[in-house]
């Protein structure tokens, strides 16, 4: 995999970054829920992740040896249809286009679904719909 085709790295730096404001709309004691859970995300075709979530500034590279609750496999076309809304979240879930597994992996597919809405629609997807209008893709 060259270094030129790897995009979703600098993508969730990009969404660390611009997520300060949304997660100021969570209540404190629901970020407190969600304090210290990691998960690997896995996306064929670029690579695997390790995230955790923190009360106080959200979505961050996971520290080594804190453990992983959840696995979020996807592929990479998956996650551009994603991103260019050819698909929402619900319906890759539903498909198989995105599972999500661990211990408790019903209620953390909602909690999930819960952040990946306001991640990928108030962040990334207008990040990705920029690019695609300067390189004059059509998107949706």
């Amino acid at each position: 995999m060259s270094e030129e085709r790897q995009w979703v790295r600098p993508l969730l730096e990009r969404a660390m970054a611009l997520q300060r404001e949304l997660l100021k709309e969570y209540p404190p004691e629901k970020r407190a829920e969600g304090h210290g859970r990691a998960a690997c995300l896995i996306v064929d075709g670029q690579g695997t992740y390790y995230l955790v979530f923190d009360k106080n500034s959200g979505l961050q590279w996971k520290p080594e040896g804190m453990p992983v609750r959840n696995t979020i496999w996807t592929t990479e076309s998956a996650l551009q249809d994603l991103l260019l809304g050819r698909v929402s979240l619900d319906e890759a879930v539903r498909h198989g286009l995105v599972k999500v597994s661990g211990e408790h992996s019903l209620y953390d597919t909602g909690e999930f679904l819960d952040i990946w809405e306001k991640v990928v629609e108030r962040i990334l997807r207008p990040l990705v719909d920029r690019a695609a209008q300067v390189a004059g893709i059509k998107v949706g």
